[in-house]
């Protein structure tokens, strides 16, 4: 398709699709657009939207129904209600009324699909709330979106057709669905990700590997007397839907056959150790049957310890030598052959008990094999151009500016490869993600610039009394008559923070606040917990700390920026839940109440604190004025800004780009501030800002300097590179060893790079998970918000002192000591810690603690909330610390259940399992590992029994094993033991 700009002279120029990343491999000659004065944003926004509504046009519409039978008002609706649907023989679609329900949905073999956008309007009229169900081909919901007046949640249902073990409410998103107004929804599935758009603003992605099973229908339930509904039409996304699932697929899970290569196949590529990357041989081919060796080496082999079992039509396990792709030059292939690399390496193939080859025909095996992979690795590698992820988005926006706002709940959820979201596969560029782009460089731009009139500074001194309804004493509250107004709160729920309104904010700004605050009626500290935000129990709250108050008092100050009409929350945390709850039984008054609260004095509240105007204003302007700028003070400010916001110098016809749009918008009549608030807009979406682009020289074959630096910011800090490293690029002194040595260092000892450890070990470890199950509050009732916490940031500590202090990576498998706060202490049953500071603490001698894999949050990610799993804990094992990741069980098999019942242990029940041929060889390797950590349970507690809801037969618990090696262990103690003797592997998995 052509597409074209008029430019002055009313020529039209052509949009070349140049701009899209080569897919050969990396280019010297590589551009984004060339041979055109129309900057690259315009081409590249207007190319992507014209790709996009082709798309749009080319999917294939499933149903589409009008159901308002000519009706305009409600009064008409309720006199000729919208009619339910079903389905004939022939698969059609027919209208239908539905008696005897308040739903209608339809079944259709259309729905069987892993892609759909679902489109409608509907008005709430009477009804309370409207779900739409997605219902799995099998039978049974797989989620359920849920809409009420006050927002929208999806709901994850327990099936037990499907693998769904409980009901889980996934995150809620604020905004007013009204009554009698018609509001228009957006719902698209694809992959593992739903999108729920509603009126076109109130846009929120949920994630989760359920969403991806195969469709069967679609239904819609309404709760109260009457929803209506309109324009129902359901388009098919299964081009997009197959093609993303070919990627993963393709991709597949990785194997550590790669590192097993490059550890001991002849010592690859040595004579070009500097370069960034390998280049095929392309007069090499990638085919194994048509190599000398396939006939001389290979196939005698698998004749000899292979065919037995997996050749001439044998299929132990499910694997099938004879249907292996023979050409290397798909994905699948490499993967697949890597798989069997991996085993015969490993000495896992052949069994023990069916005869080992010797270390001689395996070395041939491996050494034949192993050059066809090399050779197809390096055939099959590409540049891919990566996009920024939300928290480097984010940060990069606040370094460059110099200010600090949150922006990352505005993007969509990034895609997650190989358990990272830093990778050039998954992160796409999309129409909805350049939308959200536009909105947030507005707000960017906004807090850059600062307000145009100095906000009024206020300084108040309150109290909790003054602020309170006199009818919430007695209720809520404890009033004393001291002279600072002191009031006790006992409740740690949320109503006893919601009657407070110490001060609704006026101008937005950084404020400072002052507690003064003390335990009461305790001779321990007791824990506040403090939030600020909107007061209503559907406001958006931010969680600001949990502080520990000692009964002779401490100030809790802290700084938080504050929009307008918010306030602050304290409140106790770990005291009685509901106060309401004491004062009920009886006549009881709350002078009578006994237990521990907090007492709040006098609250200081001090802001907006900031300067103005701000410092971000006069960084991004250097003192121009918007009043009476011009195009040489556009000029001045994106010469200065582009090579910041690009990571490189900024060639001067890039450059006149931009100049030459303030111009133009100017002339036609535009001030300075709009023209110039336009065209930075413009470079903030722009293609040389989002994404990494790795220009190379062909004759070194590696990266430049500037994309050096790059790597390494983005790598350490998650952020764009600062002065020092773009001056070390320009001269060339950044590829100098010692030079990025001592750069690492500086990145490392910044406290930017609280952001690797944030980022890269949140994912390494799963910590981004920690909310994906909420444990059994019976079986757990010691589970709160603050134990959570806790095990996040002790995790997040532990691993930033391993690599602060350049500890050895055994310390990751085993440590003689802790980083840990009183609230965990009390739960690993440690003694002597008392606050809520994180300290290092030394392990007794005794100890089952030490090292990240008996940590609470490690141990918690992997559970369900309610049991344990050595399966699940055993896979995280493997690939989180080893790098070893075991292919996934075959579809027909059936998954290990526990016996919530108690009566028999999931040890004992994957025992059976392993019985199965099938299962046999990844078990052995996948169990050990789990039971080791079976001393432990959902939320991280030692055990020595199993505890099942309303059981009495307590089974004790076995944490003993034999590794995939043969070695024994008697529980995590020895297994440590064990890993520590394989350290080699655990630190190509952790390279890896």
């Amino acid at each position: 398709m052509a597409v074209g700009h008029p430019d002055e002279g009313g020529e039209v120029i052509p949009l070349s699709t140049k701009f899209l990343p080569r897919r050969n491999g990396p280019s010297k000659s590589r551009r984004w657009f060339t041979g055109s004065r129309i900057p690259f944003f315009v081409v590249a926004f207007v190319s992507i939207l014209v790709w996009i509504d082709r798309s749009n046009a080319q999917r294939p519409v499933i149903y589409q129904q009008d159901f308002s039978n000519g009706a305009d008002s409600v009064s008409e609706w309720k006199l000729n209600p919208p009619q339910g649907w079903a389905v004939t023989k022939e698969g059609h679609l027919k209208a239908t009324t539905v008696e005897g329900r308040n739903a209608v949905g339809c079944r259709s073999p259309r729905f069987r699909q892993r892609g759909m956008k679902i489109k409608f309007r509907f008005n709430r009229v009477d009804g309370k709330e409207l779900q739409i169900k997605l219902n799995h081909a099998k039978g049974g919901h797989i989620c359920r979106l849920v809409i009420r007046p006050s927002g929208f949640h999806l709901r994850i249902n327990k099936n037990k057709t499907i693998p769904i073990k409980e009901v889980q409410d996934l995150e809620t998103v604020s905004t007013r669905i009204e009554s009698g107004l018609w509001h228009e929804v957006e719902i698209e599935i694809r992959g593992s990700r739903i999108t729920v758009c509603i009126d076109q603003k109130n846009r929120h992605q949920y994630e989760n590997e359920h969403f991806g099973l195969e469709m069967g229908s679609i239904e819609f339930s309404v709760r109260g007397e009457l929803i209506l509904l309109d324009d129902l039409s359901i388009e098919s996304l299964k081009e997009e839907s197959q093609s993303l699932q070919s990627t993963e697929s393709q991709s597949g899970p990785k194997t550590d056959s790669t590192k097993n290569q490059l550890a001991q196949v002849e010592k690859l590529n040595r004579s070009n150790s500097d370069s960034r990357f390998i280049v095929a041989d392309q007069h090499h081919s990638v085919s194994l049957n048509s190599s000398p060796d396939w006939q001389k080496k290979l196939v005698p082999f698998f004749e000899t310890h292979c065919n037995d079992c997996h050749g001439q039509g044998a299929d132990e396990g499910g694997f099938v030598l004879d249907s292996l792709p023979k050409n290397l030059e798909q994905p699948d292939a490499i993967q697949a052959w890597e798989l069997v690399y991996d085993r015969v390496s490993k000495g896992e193939m052949p069994p023990e008990d069916y005869g080992r080859p010797t270390q001689a025909e395996s070395e041939v095996f491996l050494q034949a094999i192993g050059q066809k992979l090399r050779i197809a690795h390096a055939a099959s590698r590409e540049v891919v151009l990566r996009r920024l992820n939300r928290s480097e988005y984010e940060n990069a926006i606040n370094d460059l500016f110099g200010i600090n706002i949150s922006v990352r709940e505005m993007l969509p959820q990034d895609a997650s490869k190989h358990g990272f979201d830093t990778n050039g596969d998954g992160l796409k560029l999309s129409a909805e993600l350049m939308e959200a782009y536009l909105e947030i460089a507005d707000l960017v731009l906004d807090r850059a610039l600062g307000p145009k009139q100095k906000p009024e500074r206020v300084s108040i001194t309150t109290t909790v009394r003054d602020n309170v309804h006199r009818n919430m004493y007695d209720r809520w509250f404890k009033l004393l008559e001291t002279d600072d107004g002191g009031t006790v709160v006992f409740s740690s729920e949320y109503g006893a923070g919601s009657q407070m309104n110490l001060y609704r904010t006026q101008a937005e700004g950084t404020y400072r606040f002052r507690l003064h605050a003390k335990a009461y009626q305790s001779t321990e500290p007791v824990m506040m917990q403090i939030q600020t935000g909107i007061l209503t129990r559907s406001g958006n709250k931010r969680f600001v700390g949990f502080f520990s108050v000692p009964p002779e008092g401490r100030v809790v100050e802290f700084t938080d920026y504050m929009f307008p009409k918010e306030s602050l929350y304290p409140r106790a945390f770990g005291t009685i839940k509901n106060i309401s709850n004491f004062l009920k039984k009886g006549e009881r008054k709350i002078e009578e109440y006994a237990g521990p609260g907090i007492y709040i004095g006098k609250v200081e509240i001090e802001g907006p604190i900031d300067s103005w105007p701000p410092p971000s204003r006069d960084q991004l302007l250097g003192g121009v004025d918007l009043e009476s700028g011009s195009a040489e003070d556009a000029q001045r400010i994106f010469s200065h800004f582009l090579p910041k916001a690009f990571r490189l110098p900024v060639s001067d016809e890039k450059l006149s780009a931009y100049v030459n749009r303030v111009q133009m918008m100017m002339d036609a009549g535009r001030s300075f501030e709009d023209s110039l608030r336009w065209t930075l807009r413009a470079a903030l979406c722009s293609a040389d800002f989002l994404f990494l682009d790795e220009p190379v020289a062909s004759e070194s074959n590696q990266i430049d300097s500037y994309a050096l630096a790059s790597r390494l910011s983005f790598f350490l800090w998650s952020s764009l590179p600062d002065q020092e490293l773009l001056d070390l690029a320009r001269t060339g002194k950044l590829k100098d060893p010692a030079v990025l040595r001592q750069q690492t260092e500086r990145l490392l000892n910044d406290p930017k790079s609280a952001a690797f450890t944030q980022n890269f070990a949140h994912q390494w470890l799963d910590l981004r998970n920690i909310d994906a199950t909420s444990p059994d509050t019976k079986l757990y009732p010691d589970f709160d918000e603050h134990l959570k916490q806790s095990m996040v940031t002790e995790s997040e500590l532990f691993f930033e002192h391993v690599l602060k202090n350049n500890l050895g990576i055994s310390s990751f498998i085993d440590s003689d000591w802790l980083i840990i706060n009183q609230r965990l202490a009390e739960h690993y049953r440690i003694a002597g810690v008392i606050g809520n500071e994180f300290r290092k603490v030394d392990l007794p001698t005794d100890s089952v603690r030490g090292g990240l894999m008996t940590q609470a949050s490690v141990l918690k990610v992997t559970a369900n909330g309610a049991n344990t799993s050595p399966v699940t804990r055993g896979v995280w094992m493997l690939e989180r610390l080893q790098g070893i990741h075991p292919p996934p069980p075959p579809e027909d098999i059936p998954a290990v259940v526990p016996d919530v019942t108690g009566a028999q242990t999931l040890r004992q029940l994957l025992e059976a399992h392993r019985d199965v041929d099938r299962c046999k060889s990844c078990h052995k390797m996948i169990d050990p590992p789990g039971f080791a950590l079976e001393s432990f349970d959902a939320i991280g507690g030692f055990r020595d029994q199993y505890v099942f809801q309303g059981s009495r037969n307590l089974l004790p618990v076995d944490s003993s094993g034999v590794t995939a090696n043969g070695k024994p262990f008697a529980g995590i103690k020895d297994f440590k033991k064990l890993m520590l003797e394989e350290i080699d592997q655990i630190a190509l998995g952790l390279a890896d």
